[in-house]
């Protein structure tokens, strides 16, 4: 596992257009498994690839794109590409089954070269034993402008033939620089493995196909083990506010925002579980709902609104037709755009009393959307979403809301800050006075500081959130 020092944080903002090759190759793969080969969803797909690689590498002369793959991380010119890694297991894994170092895309591959290449990522199994027998079923498709790439390489041999294929291509070097190998800062494996599970969700609702619950609840203890030890590194996860595709990524995140809530709240594990059942579960009616209106960048028409509304009764049908339905994650699904006044949707005819359930998800469905980035909106701060949050009156219950901010905190477990003489520092835990977070000094590791509990004149204080997310 790679664990990212500091200086890097910010190296996947300066990579916009190789995470949107990335993001789309994705949705291509996943699209693939839920239509036929050739249905216009996965056409469109196709051309959204082209249209990237075309802006990134122009059209006037031969040029490539080379993404590499090592150790659970893509990687594009020396550096890692830590958002877009985290929703790509589909690339990661038959890269890693097949030993290769990445993929290489040349700018005149064709829409049936994009097509040979989601055909054999999206294979359950994969036939080729090495990269070489990959490109060689790749060929066999008619494709030559995708390569798998070798394993990285230390070095590139100086005298190597171009046209050996026993040398070329050579995948680069992996960037020993800005990665190291020693205790991981953020259990990527858990969240990749939970993106990967939500879209074999997804799948599953799509072919008319029983979920995996019991998978479901397998993840969910293992999100509460991680909030309990190591708190701050697993809810830095939830300050990754890039929009995913499929926005997977969403319900990963309000799934640990309200397990962190809820472990506040309560310490009844079957409560946490079922709590973490149905944030993970909120949205499963959107598998229902039709791809353009789900992913749309503009403002939908009052039809299409109303066909986005309906993930939520979707969702109470798909989970009430479950083997063993639990009435919590159903309740959750259809009432988590209900309001306390009864408003919102969908419209009932008789009372419909919030849970417990809905209203934690239902609090922090709408932070997670306030604090994130979507195609329509940038991303807000912490504290201006709860001054939002908290001027809607009925709409949450105000003491449960009043009571998450206090949870979560000015500055939230896992946000980067400024402290007075310009030190860095990593939020670990909040204090009952909630502008004094305890916080571990980044130029001394392991060295944490409860703010709340200093005294005097040199009492140290937190002057700016440098950011609320990990990268």
């Amino acid at each position: 596992m790679c664990d990212l020092h500091p200086r890097d944080e910010q190296s996947e903002s300066r990579e916009p257009g190789i995470v949107d090759f990335v993001d789309e190759l994705v949705v291509a793969i996943t699209n693939a498994r839920i239509y036929w080969e050739r249905h216009p969803r996965v056409h469109a797909s196709i051309e959204a690839l082209r249209a990237v690689l075309k802006r990134e590498l122009g059209s006037d002369s031969p040029a490539t794109l080379t993404i590499g793959a090592s150790d659970g991380y893509l990687f594009h010119d020396g550096r890692p590409l830590i958002g877009a890694s985290l929703t790509a297991q589909k690339i990661l894994e038959p890269l890693a089954t097949v030993g290769s170092g990445g993929l290489s895309f040349s700018n005149w591959a064709s829409a049936d070269d994009l097509f040979a290449l989601i055909e054999v990522l999206g294979k359950q199994k994969l036939e080729a034993k090495n990269e070489r027998e990959a490109n060689r079923e790749l060929e066999e498709r008619g494709c030559t402008a995708i390569r798998f790439l070798p394993p990285y390489q230390e070095s590139v041999d100086a005298d190597a033939d171009p046209d050996d294929e026993d040398d070329l291509p050579f995948a680069p070097a992996a960037p020993t620089k800005s990665i190291s190998v020693n205790e991981p800062r953020i259990p990527i494996n858990v969240y990749q493995d939970l993106v990967a599970h939500l879209q074999e969700t997804m799948v599953q609702v799509c072919h008319g196909r029983l979920l995996n619950t019991a998978e479901t609840k397998t993840f969910v203890e293992v999100i509460l083990r991680y909030l309990r030890e190591n708190p701050s590194r697993m809810m830095s996860m939830t300050r990754y506010e890039r929009y995913d595709a499929y926005t997977f990524g969403h319900s990963i995140r309000v799934a640990m925002l309200s397990l962190n809530f809820a472990t506040a709240l309560t310490k009844d594990e079957d409560v946490l579980q079922r709590v973490g059942m149905a944030a993970l579960l909120h949205d499963i009616g959107k598998a229902r709902v039709p791809f353009e209106i789900l992913h749309s960048t503009r403002r939908l028409s009052p039809e299409e609104r109303q066909e986005m509304n309906r993930h939520t009764t979707h969702g109470g049908e798909i989970l009430l037709d479950q083997e063993d339905p639990d009435p919590v994650s159903i309740a959750t699904a259809f009432g988590h755009h209900r309001t306390i006044d009864q408003g919102g949707y969908p419209a009932t005819l008789h009372d419909h009393r919030l849970s417990i359930a809905t209203r934690i998800v239902k609090i922090c469905d709408v932070y997670e959307a306030l604090t994130a980035i979507r195609p329509y909106k940038d991303r807000m701060s912490p504290l201006r979403a709860y001054r939002i949050m908290m001027s809607m009156g009925r709409h949450f219950d105000l003491p449960l809301l009043r009571r998450y901010i206090e949870v979560n905190g000015i500055y939230p477990t896992g946000s980067r800050v400024e402290l007075d003489g310009s030190m860095g520092a990593r939020v670990v835990g909040q204090t009952s006075r909630m502008q004094f977070p305890i916080v571990e000094l980044e130029s001394e590791r392991h060295r944490r500081i409860d703010l709340s509990r200093q005294e005097g004149s040199t009492q140290i204080r937190v002057t700016k959130l440098l950011s609320d997310h990990f990268i």
